[in-house]
């Protein structure tokens, strides 16, 4: 696979070489044919003046003669080679299509064939150079390898004054120079060709042949000599043993390949010499077995290291030779800081992450110092409108992500758990405050990028989670200070933002959310069950003051942790009380009370005050209910917990008529929603042992008579908040308030049937109708008063239905007369008040 990147890799770089060829190739015929069209200029007849003879009389006393000199224009074809190869005559155009559809052939055949030829030609060079042949020492393969080189370097030179055939000898004129530099490379670094001994005389021949490269280049101007000499060099060096010498005998290469590239300001050039260098430094070994690089020398470190300052010095100078409006061609700071950290990454040990740790931690101090030197170089430029693409070509903005997340990298392979926390979560401050004070975004970015990593490392530690993956090693206190402490800092970060008055970005908002995260985390992991949810929801509190204060997203966070801690504290109790041990009466103080007055607390607060715009106002209105009817439940559950079972149910009503009054008098109707349901709640319970074939006792008796007797009061009172109301609004809870009231009828009415003798039920049925019509009279309460015709309609009933067939004499005539009675007197109040109940109709 990595050989098939490299062929890859040098057949893109022979591309590239192409194209640039091929713009060259166009540029010097547009320089000929305008040479072309100075000289025929230059060439062309002038036009003589022509003489105008005098046609005057023969008396004239003037003679013939020469009157004026005066030229006369003449319209002379000059040649235009420019003008005939673009703008032809009519008649003459003419397009050979099938010259243009095989025009393909001459450029594979006289083009691409030279370029690849002279690859394979130079490579089999240097194999023969590294040949053993028995009657042929190292001074002869030397001897073999020059005399190839130099005869290929020679015949480009003079082949490439034809221009015919220019472009077959720059193939020749690049296999040449790479031939030579490889067989100079080889008098030092392969064994069957070494006739030099001493490193520095090596290495100052290879400084030599790359100054004649830089030479030739600087004669013939062409980008496509000098990036395929350079790229046939780079593959020979190749098919030899990889050693230190080796890596030592690339840098003159790169050197001299980065002159020239500056020096006629060649981009591709630069490509090729950040693509080559790296890709020998780190595929020869494997791709053509050459052995690999030993780790335990300094020579790949130190080749690694001068590979980077080159090509960053380079990115420097071609940053300083831009102008403040246009940035480098190539992105060669992207491709550099890629080289570097893929070449150790392929190379160093990965299961012992101490090297590479040390690798990027140092790689990362470089970017920072690099960073530092392009702000101070920049510092004058005007700020482009794409920052990103600022940093990607080599901004101080790119050099400090880059330093950034080498230190974060080895941060995660170097240290665990607390420790690596905290490590990473000062470099993301660092981040933070550097991109403010420094007024830039894309640092700001970055650090927020890395407090990501922090985030996610505080959230698992406090969570207490131990994935396979990340194998967490440290103790449970270790993991909660390091989440506290990045809650801490997650908020001081936050208030920054709000006290210098800078729009957070995007990202930024999630400060405050993941510090409130991490809180509740922190109580679930410090505080047993219960109590946890409780320190949530107290800390919710705060986060709501803090949000009527300072901001709204506080505001939301605490509506959210607030409404999730009391709902499990809820929960907490009941599946204890259900499933569980039941808690003990104590705990329910300590835990239910402080919930209690937290919420209420909340909802008072939350109540909307004069000079809130409306959306904040709907939304505190909506929280407000929310943390009231919470609030409520604590309540109900409280006195669920604490008090006698007997008394449970009118503790629920006599709750509901208090919030129902509170609601009444405030004329919230918020609160009384929450008595309805409250309340109907308390008949249920106090119902539930009268319906019970066992019968219920006295007390219980009169906690349904109570919670009834409730129903009815609640029933008239919300008739009166009903005028102070929209009609949409009204009619839903006047439907409410009419079902308060039948439903304590029936229930009234079941309390009767099932606690006193059958002898009794029609009279005390009547004696209930007559008083509901009694009370539905001065109350001018209509519903009353046809809820008590409905009973004594059914006592009617009961009368003729029961009572006659079954019950004794005595018993019979008791209902009949009291019965009878009752009607007669309902019958002569509406006889004799009949204008007045007409207006209560």
């Amino acid at each position: 696979m990595i050989f098939l990147l490299f062929i890859g890799g040098v057949v893109l770089a022979l591309w590239i070489a192409q194209v640039v060829g091929r713009v060259t190739f166009l540029e010097v015929r547009l320089a000929q044919l305008e040479a072309s069209l100075e000289r025929a200029t230059q060439a062309a007849p002038a036009a003589r003046p022509v003489p105008v003879v005098s046609t005057a009389p023969a008396s004239s006393p003037i003679a013939p003669s020469v009157v004026s000199a005066a030229p006369v224009v003449r319209e002379t074809a000059v040649p235009s080679p420019i003008r005939d190869a673009i703008l032809p005559e009519a008649p003459t155009l003419a397009i050979d299509d099938t010259a243009s559809r095989n025009a393909w052939e001459l450029v594979v055949g006289g083009n691409w064939l030279n370029k690849i030829g002279v690859l394979i030609f130079v490579m089999g060079l240097a194999l023969l150079v590294g040949y053993s042949m028995a009657h042929v020492g190292p001074a002869g393969r030397i001897a073999i390898g020059f005399a190839v080189s130099l005869s290929l370097l020679g015949a480009g030179i003079v082949m490439e004054r034809r221009d015919d055939y220019r472009t077959y000898a720059y193939g020749l004129i690049a296999g040449g120079w790479a031939g030579t530099y490889f067989t100079t490379y080889a008098m030092r670094a392969v064994d069957a060709a070494r006739v030099i001994d001493s490193d520095v005389v090596a290495i100052a021949l290879l400084a030599v042949v790359a100054a004649g490269m830089v030479a030739q280049s600087l004669r013939y101007r062409s980008q496509v000599v000098t990036a395929l000499a350079y790229v046939v060099a780079y593959a020979t060096l190749a098919l030899t043993p990889l050693g230190s010498f080796a890596l030592v005998a690339s840098v003159p290469l790169a050197l001299s390949m980065l002159f020239v590239a500056q020096r006629f300001g060649w981009p591709v050039v630069q490509l090729l010499g950040v693509v080559c260098t790296y890709a020998l430094y780190v595929v020869r070994g494997q791709v053509f077995g050459f052995g690999e690089l030993d780790l335990t020398t300094f020579a790949p470190y130190a080749a690694l290291a001068v590979y980077w300052l080159l090509f960053e010095a380079a990115d420097l100078m071609a940053l300083h030779a831009a102008s403040a409006s246009t940035a480098p061609a190539m992105p060669l700071f992207l491709l550099n800081a890629a080289g570097l950290v893929g070449s150790a990454l392929l190379q160093l040990p990965m299961d012992t992450p101490v090297p590479l740790s040390v690798f990027l931690s140092l790689s990362g101090a470089a970017y920072l110092g690099s960073a530092i030197v392009r702000s101070r170089m920049l510092r004058d430029r005007q700020v482009s409108d794409d920052p990103i693409r600022d940093a990607a070509f080599g901004s101080h903005q790119g050099a400090a992500a880059v330093a950034a997340l080498l230190v974060g990298w080895a941060i995660e392979l170097r240290f665990t758990g607390s420790r690596r926390t905290v490590a990473l979560l000062f470099e993301a401050e660092m981040l933070f405050l550097s991109g403010l004070i420094l007024r830039d975004w894309v640092i700001r970015t970055v650090g927020s990028l890395v407090a990501i990593v922090v985030s996610l490392h505080a959230i698992q530690g406090a969570a207490g989670w131990a994935g396979p993956a990340l194998m967490w090693s440290w103790s449970a206190q270790g993991a909660l200070g390091a989440a506290a402490l990045t809650a801490l800092v997650w908020l001081a970060n936050r208030e920054w933002l709000r006290s210098r008055t800078i729009a957070p970005q995007a990202h930024e908002w999630a400060y405050s959310p993941i510090a409130t995260y991490l809180v509740v985390l922190i109580a679930r992991a410090e505080l047993p069950d219960g109590y946890s949810a409780l320190a949530v929801l107290l800390f919710a509190l705060v986060l709501l003051e803090a949000g009527l204060r300072r901001g709204r997203e506080y505001r939301y966070e605490a509506y959210v942790a607030g409404a999730s801690a009391a709902m499990v504290l809820g929960g907490w109790f009941l599946s204890h009380a259900f499933f569980i041990e039941p808690p003990t009466t104590l705990s329910a103080w300590r835990m239910l009370v402080p919930a209690i007055v937290a919420l209420y607390l909340a909802a008072w607060r939350l109540v909307p005050r004069t000079g809130i715009v409306d959306t904040d106002r709907r939304e505190r209105v909506i929280a407000a209910a929310i943390a009231e009817t919470l609030g409520t439940a604590c309540v109900v559950e409280l006195q669920w917990m604490v008090l006698d079972p007997v008394y449970v149910g009118a503790a629920w009503a006599l709750t509901a008529a208090v919030i129902g009054g509170i609601g009444l008098n405030r004329k919230v109707s918020g609160l009384r929603w929450q008595a309805y349901p409250l309340v109907m709640l308390a008949l249920l319970r106090v119902m539930r042992p009268i319906l019970e074939p066992a019968g219920a006792s006295a007390l219980e008796i009169a906690s349904a008579v109570l919670v009834i007797g409730l129903l009815y009061i609640g029933s008239l009172a919300v008739r009166r908040a009903l005028a102070h109301m929209s009609k949409a609004l009204a009619d839903i809870e006047d439907a409410v308030r009419i079902g308060l009231s039948l439903v304590a009828t029936m229930a009234l009415a079941a309390v009767t049937y099932n606690e006193l003798r059958p002898t009794l039920i029609t009279v005390t049925w009547g004696v209930q109708g007559i008083a509901l019509l009694a009370t539905g009279f001065p109350a001018r309460e209509r519903l009353m008063r046809l809820s008590g015709l409905g009973v004594l309609a059914a006592c009617i009933v009961r009368l003729f239905g029961f009572d006659l067939p079954q019950l004794e004499a005595l018993a019979r005539i008791i209902s009949f007369v009291a019965l009878g009675a009752f009607l007669l007197g309902v019958s002569w109040v509406y006889t004799r008040y009949r204008e007045q109940i007409q207006k209560f109709l």
